[in-house]
């Protein structure tokens, strides 16, 4: 009831996680086709895309992966910057 003792989280663009990170990943992971997923990008419907191209590459695991690992960095950084204290997982 109390607004005043929450803080939103940041939207996925606002902390670098959208298409960027999927360029990041090609860069890393598949520098030979970065210019095609970023044609990939011009367009709409471009993360079903992506998903079907690496899939294809059997690499779509290995995205969720590094995007789940990115978001939790991401999201580190942004509570640290905000004076938010990280509690470990208890599972």
């Amino acid at each position: 009831d109390d607004f005043e003792k929450y803080e939103p989280v940041p939207d996925k663009r606002d902390i670098d996680l959208g298409t960027s990170l999927a360029f990041d990943y090609t860069a890393e992971k598949l520098p030979e086709h970065y210019d095609r997923v970023r044609d990939m990008f011009r367009r709409k419907g471009a993360y079903g895309r992506f998903k079907d191209f690496l899939e294809k590459k059997q690499l779509l695991e290995d995205w969720y992966a590094y995007s789940g690992s990115r978001t939790e960095e991401r999201l580190a950084d942004w509570c640290e910057a905000n004076g938010f204290e990280i509690t470990p997982k208890l599972l």
